[in-house]
């Protein structure tokens, strides 16, 4: 399984522009960005794409996308040269 984490998606944003009454967590949601912790869903997608992929050999594991060896490892997979 993989813990992507906060996304920067339309529907986050669509949150953001809530009020507390019709969002209760508005202001988590707003925080978040302001610290800049929201992340491009293309970092996850080629995570996701590398655990599908045969080179990888990770099974059986809760992964959060922020694991460095992951990301390392996704990204080497599709480095573009």
């Amino acid at each position: 399984a993989l813990h992507p984490g906060l996304m920067d998606t339309g529907m986050q944003e669509r949150i953001r522009r809530s009020s507390a009454e019709d969002f209760p967590r508005v202001d988590e949601f707003r925080a978040a960005q302001r610290a800049g912790r929201l992340k491009d869903p293309r970092e996850p997608a080629r995570i996701v794409a590398y655990l599908a992929s045969p080179v990888a050999d990770r099974n059986g594991e809760v992964l959060g996308a922020d694991d460095a060896e992951l990301q390392r490892a996704a990204s080497e997979l599709f480095a573009t040269g």
